[in-house]
């Protein structure tokens, strides 16, 4: 089945190709591009990746100044340093040198990379990977939910953050992609490595109430997350709508950090690498098998050097330690399985937590104090007295 143009990929390519053609660059390297870019289509690129390599070359075409075909090995020196040079992530700079030789290495007849870049390294800098604060943490994930209006927000946010999964993977789910059992739900998405199944507990409460009031929830192939305003109202929802949504809720919640629908994923897969297994991680979030991906979040995540210094000083990590953090509250009283933000229980209405349960004992507490205190006065009891005269009430 078709996936959805999430990225409005079909406009963006026809605005890559305009902005080509519209550029100032040297006619040959327009041409270049443009043949380049009708390769990377019939050898199966993705629209988003031959937008990405066209736009990119483009830049690239204006940097060098010179015929792609006709650049020295020092031009391209210059080329590369003025990549290295720029305010770009190591992501960035990383991804422009792969694209630069692979498109000499098309240019050169596939066979192998010419003698002017094939020196250029694309191996991966690590050193500036996101640290543990620049995440985004299971706290914040709780406030955003509770700040978002509607149930299909809360649950959106819910199931990014506990599947993990590349947006493209949730926002191309159709209804009978979800399903509801004995212990949750789970979710089947399709992505780089095919179709896989991931189990959700967590956002199953969050889920099921959007799931409820979905407006095509009895049509299997009906896009499971659909626009809600009056504009584009069933339609499937885009990146953009998603990316915006996440910032103002960021804003709103007081979070300083850059959120992006991605950051819920590296966030998740660094939190979760303390629990899981390499091959589980792969499998979890849909990675091949014999990736390097795993071990670069049990690095960020110090699993194996936290339990290296807690053995060597003879401590044992507490059970709460291993718990999961995001995880659903059961009512004690009812039984009823609540959302993690959940503070009283959909059902009854107890409280879930230890820290809710004092504070309205704390509140309690100070109503009757202050009640105490105006029973006490003589002119606070005459007023009253007087009130339930005048409503008519039997004392």
């Amino acid at each position: 089945m078709v996936d959805f143009d999430v990225h409005t990929t079909n406009h963006r390519i026809d605005r890559a190709l305009l902005m080509l053609e519209k550029s100032d660059i040297l006619d040959k390297n327009r041409e270049l591009i443009t043949e380049f870019h009708e390769y990377a289509f019939s050898i199966g690129l993705t629209k988003m990746r031959v937008i990405k390599y066209v736009d990119t070359l483009r830049k690239l075409s204006g940097w060098l100044g010179v015929e792609f075909n006709k650049a020295s090995k020092k031009d391209i020196f210059r080329l590369v340093r003025e990549i290295e040079q720029k305010d770009y992530s190591e992501w960035t700079k990383h991804d422009y040198k792969v694209i630069l030789k692979r498109f000499y290495k098309w240019l050169n007849g596939n066979e192998k990379y010419p003698e002017n870049v094939e020196w250029v390294r694309t191996t991966f800098k690590k050193k500036n990977s996101k640290l543990p604060e620049e995440l985004i943490g299971v706290e914040d994930v709780k406030k955003m939910i509770n700040t978002a209006g509607h149930p299909r927000d809360k649950a959106l946010v819910s199931l990014l953050y506990e599947s993990g999964c590349r947006i493209s993977e949730i926002l191309n789910m159709r209804i009978k992609h979800l399903e509801f059992d004995e212990y949750g739900a789970k979710i089947i998405v399709n992505g780089k490595t095919g179709m896989r199944k991931i189990p959700i507990v967590s956002s199953t409460p969050s889920l099921a109430a959007w799931y409820e009031i979905h407006p095509s929830r009895d049509n299997p192939n009906a896009p499971l997350w659909v626009s809600i305003g009056t504009r584009n109202k069933g339609e499937p929802i885009k990146y953009h709508v998603v990316r915006g949504m996440l910032a103002n809720l960021a804003r709103k919640t007081g979070l300083k950090k850059r959120v992006h629908p991605h950051l819920f994923r590296h966030s998740r897969a660094t939190h979760i690498a303390s629990h899981f297994t390499e091959a589980q991680m792969n499998q979890y979030f849909g990675w091949i098998q014999g990736s390097e991906m795993p071990s670069t979040y049990v690095h960020l995540s110090g699993r194996d050097i936290n339990e290296a210094v807690y053995r060597l000083n003879g401590l044992v990590k507490k059970d709460e330690d291993t718990k999961e953090k995001f995880s659903t509250k059961q009512c004690h009283r009812c039984e009823k399985v609540n959302p993690p933000t959940g503070k009283f229980c959909n059902r009854c209405g107890a409280t879930l937590d230890l820290e809710t349960a004092m504070n309205i004992e704390e509140k309690t507490k100070e109503v009757d104090e202050a009640t105490d205190v105006l029973l006490k006065d003589p002119e606070f009891l005459n007023l009253l007295v007087s009130k339930i005269k005048q409503m008519n009430i039997q004392i």
